[in-house]
């Protein structure tokens, strides 16, 4: 607690007592706390270092000044702050994503070389922004994938920036499954992508289904029609936005226009608008 009350005033004395300020400070400290527990191992150096380097492992909101100040603080406490300052859910985050880490390192002592399971490992590890050589090696093995990579996509998980592929690996999901070309990933890929908060999966669901070509476009287009009317035609209309020209889309984007139950949803109006223009 001593840590605790310690960074406290220090606070308190970087930001004038503001406590809202102060409130936020917390949370980033404790964010960078995780980031490092989760993905350096708890040294502020080797956190540091990527930092600097600049890449996959930088968190949007985080940066280089951000882990210095909580690294200097944490010297002049003389403790480990994230003893003291994480919660309990905290670290039990923490806890599961270096047992995730763990538990995708023993892959390589026990599958088999050149097996999917590897592949999928060295997809999700992948320190590249653009892992084309990753994902050539799990479509490599076909069919098999789609399954794994709809998982991936799907996960809660490897959604979550905390665990190993720092939140990325749904994307690279996402690329591998339009390169695939398997039609029996469309219904997975248009889920994720209206479920998603993270634009660059959205981006990649709506670019795989494009890539799948018409068996996504017809899947598309009824689910743009579809009734009852709920947040999934607008996602529709949305990846319809994205399609390169096709003169079918904008036959049924004008027929539902044309519908006042419709005209009363403004978002989907105004992707249909999009369509047909």
């Amino acid at each position: 607690m001593e840590s605790k009350t310690q960074l406290r005033n220090l606070l308190q004395q970087q930001l004038d007592g503001d406590d809202a300020a102060i409130s936020v400070a917390d949370d980033l400290v404790s964010q960078v706390l995780m980031q490092r527990d989760c993905h350096f191992g708890g040294s502020f150096d080797l956190m540091l270092a990527a930092y600097r380097a600049g890449g996959k492992s930088v968190a949007h909101d985080l940066t280089v000044r951000d882990v210095e100040r909580v690294a200097a603080m944490e010297k002049e406490t003389g403790g480990n702050l994230a003893a003291t300052l994480l919660s309990g859910e905290q670290m039990e985050q923490v806890a599961q994503a270096r047992s995730t880490y763990r538990d995708l390192q023993a892959l390589y002592e026990s599958a088999k070389p050149g097996s999917l399971e590897l592949a999928m490992a060295d997809l999700i590890l992948s320190e590249s922004m653009e892992p084309e050589q990753e994902i050539a090696a799990v479509i490599a093995h076909g069919t098999p994938a789609r399954l794994l990579l709809c998982n991936l996509l799907e996960s809660a998980v490897f959604s979550s920036p905390l665990f190993p592929g720092y939140g990325y690996a749904p994307m690279h999901a996402a690329a591998a499954l339009g390169k695939l070309g398997d039609t029996a990933a469309i219904a997975t890929l248009f889920g994720a992508m209206h479920r998603t908060d993270e634009p660059a999966t959205e981006e990649a669901c709506v670019q795989a289904l494009t890539r799948i070509g018409d068996p996504a476009l017809q899947f598309l287009l009824r689910r743009v029609a579809a009734r009852p009317l709920t947040t999934e035609n607008e996602t529709a209309a949305y990846a319809l936005s994205c399609w390169p020209a096709d003169p079918s889309i904008a036959t049924v984007a004008q027929r539902l226009l044309e519908d006042p139950e419709v005209q009363r949803r403004p978002l989907l109006s105004d992707y249909l608008r999009l369509l047909v223009n």
